[in-house]
């Protein structure tokens, strides 16, 4: 399915002081997508990330959690200045953040693994890191082979 670049819930430049603060508007963004409870979507998220770094390197995070939804829900945000996320060798400056359903773990995988093998073929992620406006990005992610359905704003489920 084509998606269309205006569709996708993706955010550039945005500037966020701490991982604290990304870990917040990840929650706000991915809580108002899937009609979860923004405190729930937070503890979620944090309590994932307490179990192992979501970083991969090259500046790139996937914060994910399992949650009692129907379709995986997603947000891709471009900081507008990298951050330290516990890894202090390696901030982060993109991030993928992503709602799994909870009884779809291989899809949870294949969905980790695309974005990961994304972030590591040719010259994908250089040129995501780029892009100079938020529709230049949106662009670019839409002409991708990424799976886009979690990142549309048609496909949050309340």
């Amino acid at each position: 399915m084509q998606v269309e670049s205006q569709e996708l819930r993706v955010f550039y430049s945005t500037s966020l002081p701490n991982k604290k603060k990304l870990f917040e508007k990840l929650s706000e963004i991915l809580s108002e997508a899937s009609g979860c409870s923004f405190e729930k979507v937070l503890d979620s998220l944090t309590s994932r990330e307490r179990m192992g770094s979501t970083c991969i390197g090259d500046g790139v995070a996937i914060p994910h959690s399992k949650f009692n939804i129907e379709q995986p829900i997603g947000v891709i945000i471009s900081l507008s200045e990298a951050i330290d996320c516990g890894n202090k060798e390696d901030k982060v400056s993109v991030i993928f953040g992503l709602l799994i359903p909870e009884e779809q773990c291989q899809e949870h995988l294949s969905l980790l693994s695309s974005i990961a093998t994304n972030c590591r073929t040719g010259d994908w992620l250089s040129e995501l890191k780029a892009h100079q406006s938020e529709q230049s990005l949106k662009d670019f992610i839409a002409q991708s082979d990424l799976d886009l359905e979690p990142f549309r704003y048609e496909s949050s489920h309340s």
